[in-house]
């Protein structure tokens, strides 16, 4: 890996905590089991974990590549559009599974996606600013 790829990793570390993202979803899910029942908060924190692991699933395929295709730009790309798909089907299989095997409630599945999902983009917005301050 190259000098500048270690500085970035190095940037993503200072940002890549937990965040506000669980306690967010924790209290969203309380909200909705006073609501709704646990059924509800099940179903808000399964949309959370969703995002954990396409998140993660994310992760691996990118150091995967970095380690398979290493400086080869093309078998990069090929290989991210490939995890991009993989992470697309990984993600209709859980909604599926969610709705249609485990029957659980839309609303608060949707939503626990949504907050995860948006705080998922909000500390990419992080590091990114990072980098452009830091180079």
């Amino acid at each position: 890996m190259s000098n500048a790829a270690h500085g970035q990793q190095g940037i993503g570390s200072r940002v890549r905590g937990v965040g506000w993202a669980p306690p967010l979803l924790l209290f969203s899910a309380t909200g909705f089991w006073l609501a709704m029942g646990w059924q509800a908060a099940v179903a808000l924190l399964f949309g959370g974990a969703m995002v954990a692991a396409t998140g993660g699933l994310e992760r691996w395929q990118r150091q995967r590549a970095a380690r398979i295709a290493g400086n080869l730009p093309a078998k990069n790309l090929r290989y991210l559009y490939r995890c991009a798909v993989e992470r697309l089907v990984v993600t209709l299989a859980l909604f599926a599974a969610g709705f249609g095997l485990m029957a659980l409630h839309p609303l608060p599945l949707l939503s626990g996606y949504t907050l995860a999902r948006l705080a998922m983009f909000h500390r990419f917005y992080q590091e990114s600013s990072l980098r452009r301050q830091h180079g």
